[in-house]
């Protein structure tokens, strides 16, 4: 079972179904690193996480965000524990 946080992150009085930009991150229980492996030994510039099976349907969810919501997203990456999305909600 999960722990329960005693106080939430979201702000008290916004409605998060307005328009806006909105950075979330989402992180595998117990950090375990399931959804990517970051390969060793590049030179000058960060190596490209390489997507395991969890990782690539993850790929897929959030590829398939804007057909299913009201959404656009800008950026995302998915690293071995957890995902970073940056998205915007527009009218």
């Amino acid at each position: 079972m999960l722990p329960q946080r005693k106080n939430s992150l979201r702000l008290k009085n916004h409605d998060y179904n307005r328009c806006g930009l909105y950075f979330i991150t989402i992180c595998i229980h117990e950090k375990k690193p399931y959804l990517s492996i970051v390969p060793v030994g590049a030179t000058h510039e960060s190596p490209a996480p390489l997507l395991t099976k969890a990782g690539t349907i993850v790929d897929n969810l959030i590829t398939a965000l804007p057909s299913r919501f009201n959404l656009r997203v800008d950026k995302y990456v998915i690293m071995p524990n957890h995902v970073h999305i940056l998205f915007r909600i527009s009218d």
